[in-house]
């Protein structure tokens, strides 16, 4: 549209051919009027074809990968398989069980060596600082403060 608006402002019409869908334009420059020859008309009218096209290059899309029923067919098909995989989530649920899990038992504190003592005192004093803890952060600890028995005491 624009080399057209330009060759008429010159006054002079080129050749042209399009093929392939209108992918491909061809353009002959040559001047009837010089018996087919090219003239400086010819490369002004080249001239303001390059500087069009450099222009517009950025802004023209030549292959659209998708028309546009094709692209809303794609996004409701998305949309679709989004909703059904909530739903799917939402019906099933979870069938996992909620337990509690069982604290390891302590090892015996009946030993003879003295590393061996130390190690199930130590044992002792971590599992106790643990049993602290959980029970502060849901209050208990307030609770049974005068009542607390300190390990190894």
């Amino acid at each position: 549209m624009r080399v057209g608006k330009d060759a008429e402002e010159k006054d002079h019409h080129p050749e042209w051919n399009v093929s392939h869908g209108g992918r491909v334009v061809n353009v002959n420059l040559t001047s009837h009027f010089a018996q087919n020859t090219v003239t400086r008309l010819d490369f002004e009218l080249a001239e303001c074809m390059n500087n069009a096209y450099t222009e517009i290059r950025g802004s023209f899309k030549m292959y659209p990968y998708l028309d546009a029923s094709q692209w809303a067919s794609l996004k409701i098909g998305a949309g679709m398989l989004v909703s059904a995989i909530f739903f799917f989530k939402f019906v099933t649920g979870t069938n996992y069980e909620q337990r509690q899990i069982a604290a390891a038992p302590m090892p015996s504190t009946i030993h003879e060596s003295p590393v061996a003592q130390f190690s199930s005192a130590q044992a002792l004093a971590d599992k106790s600082s643990v049993v602290e803890s959980v029970d502060y952060a849901y209050g208990e600890y307030e609770k049974r403060d005068s009542e607390r028995v300190l390990p190894g005491v």
